[in-house]
């Protein structure tokens, strides 16, 4: 939980901070460029995902889940402490701050395919249902709880003006800790069971769990990486309509500040680590698939108001964001549900390169699309986007539920 916190605290904050991180690192004569430069730094950590993906699957797979995790932590640690909390500006040293501080965001990307997944994958080897689901979910809330005291420290920052450079400090000090904490982790015995293949007694266990999880069929396990990466383009669209689009509209439209912009934010990132957690504990009682469809039955309809609230005022603002990121179309508490039908030995390389690919691509759509397409569309040209994307998230669910109801009969 703490280095899922600490994952998304970093992130949250380059994302907040993007406009001082363009004038300090790139060429601060043309505001335009330098935003442009900011913006290219931030998605450089989500078009390298990637390669973390295959790197920290290689890991994950080959030498254990316990390695991955205790490696991604120290890679986000050191990336903090020798470029973010210590990188001198372009003034210092002209374009190669631009350089270095994009080389920080790449090495943020490639250990939070170690981290994110990392955890989730672990969590769900070592626990049984019906407490597995509640436990893996609650990684999500610490994700949210550490955007949220992002949040919190961005806004004492621009209140009462200290150094934008202790906040990453913070961070640093929270992963060496972490870091240290990773030592003491087991590793899990689904992963040493599927590993030691010699034993007979695990031949015969390892084909019972195949059997059980149908991972032993090529055709289903297609089917299940497809299904699975339209359901994880769903979130990072939500996170981006309530964190990066609603409050250029509200500075844009209703003349807000950054530092409005950045207390509205916080709050709402409050109700989001509430409706997570909230999420969480239901799946302890209610199956998560279920879950994930009232929240899409919620959302979806709503989704047709938005480009419409939009225009009318502040008010409308906040509701659009409160419930893109409340009723946000995640997968949480689905994920043990999606990683059961994956191989044991693949399963750390599939789920984080999916995990990896569907974020680049929609954060890079959301991040350089929706500017062009709402030029021109205004805000209605969000349908562009979000209807396919919601559309390709129902199916995803419904994949997985007639598996489950499958799996369920062949049980009986």
């Amino acid at each position: 939980m703490i280095g899922n916190a600490l994952e998304f605290y970093d992130f949250t904050l380059c994302g907040v901070f993007i406009n001082i991180l363009g004038k300090k690192f790139f060429p601060s004569e043309n505001e335009f460029a330098a935003l442009l430069g900011g913006i290219f730094a931030f998605s450089a950590a989500f078009w390298t995902r990637p390669l973390g993906a295959i790197l920290f699957g290689f890991i994950g797979d080959r030498f254990g889940r316990k390695q991955a995790l205790s490696l991604s932590v120290l890679l986000m640690a050191l990336s903090c402490i020798i470029i973010m909390a210590n990188l001198p500006t372009y003034e210092q040293i002209g374009i190669t701050a631009a350089w270095l501080v994009t080389f920080c965001r790449i090495l943020q990307g490639l250990s939070s395919m170690g981290e994110i997944v990392g955890a989730n994958i672990y969590l769900t080897e070592i626990t049984k249902p019906p407490l597995r689901y509640p436990i893996v979910a609650l990684t999500d809330t610490a994700s949210s709880l550490g955007g949220m005291v992002a949040l919190l420290v961005a806004t004492l920052a621009t209140s009462i003006q200290f150094n934008w450079r202790s906040v990453f400090w913070i961070g640093s000090a929270i992963a060496l800790a972490e870091t240290m904490a990773r030592t003491k982790l087991r590793e899990t015995p689904e992963f040493v069971m599927f590993k030691n293949e010699q034993s007979k007694k695990n031949q015969t266990l390892i084909k019972n769990l195949e059997k059980e999880t149908f991972v032993d069929a090529k055709k289903i396990r297609t089917k299940v990486l497809l299904h699975y990466f339209m359901l994880s383009c769903a979130s990072p669209l939500c996170f981006y309509i309530t964190y990066f689009y609603c409050p250029s509209v509200l500075k844009n439209s209703f003349g807000y500040s950054t530092e409005q912009c950045i207390q509205q934010s916080f709050i709402i990132s409050i109700f989001a680590m509430m409706s997570l957690t909230t999420c969480a504990f239901a799946s302890y009682k209610m199956h998560p698939l279920i879950v994930l469809k009232i929240k899409f039955w919620i959302f979806f309809p709503f989704m047709f108001l938005m480009p419409y609230l939009l225009t009318k005022s502040h008010y409308m603002v906040f509701a659009v964001q409160f419930v893109s990121i409340v009723f946000s179309l995640t997968i949480t508490p689905a994920y043990p549900i999606l990683y059961k039908y994956i191989p044991v030995l693949q399963r750390f390389t599939n789920a984080s390169f999916i995990y990896a690919v569907s974020r680049a691509a929609t954060y890079i759509i959301t991040s350089f699309g929706v500017i062009y397409i709402t030029n021109i569309f205004s805000h209605y040209g969000l349908w562009i986007i979000m209807i396919p994307i919601s559309i390709g998230y129902y199916c995803g669910v419904g994949y997985f539920t007639k598996l489950e109801k499958v799996k369920v009969s062949k049980r009986t």
